[in-house]
């Protein structure tokens, strides 16, 4: 009887050695597991807080009508949900002109600081065939249009990167063909600031420019 009990004990302490190992073990595994999961949780909230934030500019800018025009030219995209949009530019004179209609959607890439985000072209498709043209009777005068690719954003633009910036934004803090831009209307500009938004190229250096319509 006693060696049996001498035997169970041994097999529990035996046991017991060996449940302390591997807790210690566990714990390890464990701890290493937490901090993962921490670091995991920890990215998410990063990304869900760009999430929130970037919905949020694409929400304010749901409905927002943006312009170009210069001589002759002009161009106009509207925005839906989500950075989807619609296009359109048209130039021309007497009785020849240019014309390009496209939808496409932007990407919020990041917040480059308080009044600008950087923002990419995702795409852009074209409604009418690229470089063919057509007679057209418009208020009974002929017009030949010619179908092309949209002045501001091209068609295979692999450098399609853009700059967003947001009402407040220094005039200082813009690019010089830019701010000439803004200046054309008291609409744009208050204080030395941007009053509504605007959309520029990142790299370019003249023209490019779109400002938000405001009637």
């Amino acid at each position: 009887m006693k060696r049996k009990i001498l035997i169970v004990l041994t097999i529990l302490l035996i046991f017991s050695a060996c449940n302390k190992k591997d807790t210690k073990e566990n714990t390890k595994v464990d701890n290493s597991k937490v901090e993962s999961i921490q670091k995991s949780e920890e990215t998410k909230k990063v990304k869900n807080i760009k999430k929130d934030e970037y919905k949020k500019i694409y929400d304010e800018l749901e409905g927002k009508e943006f312009f170009y025009a210069y001589q002759s030219q002009e161009e106009v995209i509207y925005f839906y949900k989500d950075g989807y949009f619609d296009g359109a530019f048209r130039s021309g004179d007497y009785n020849q002109g240019k014309v390009s209609l496209y939808n496409g959607k932007f990407d919020i890439k990041e917040k480059l600081d308080e009044t600008s985000y950087l923002i990419s072209l995702r795409r852009i498709d074209y409604e009418l065939p690229l470089g063919e043209s057509e007679m057209r009777n418009i208020e009974g005068m002929d017009f030949t249009l010619e179908y092309i690719e949209s002045k501001m954003y091209g068609k295979d633009d692999k450098d399609n990167l853009y700059i967003l910036y947001l009402p407040h934004r220094k005039l200082n803090d813009i690019k010089d063909h830019e701010r000439s831009i803004a200046k054309i209307d008291d609409k744009h500009i208050k204080d030395g600031e941007l009053k509504v938004f605007a959309i520029g190229k990142k790299d370019a250096s003249e023209e490019n420019f779109m400002v938000e319509y405001v009637r």
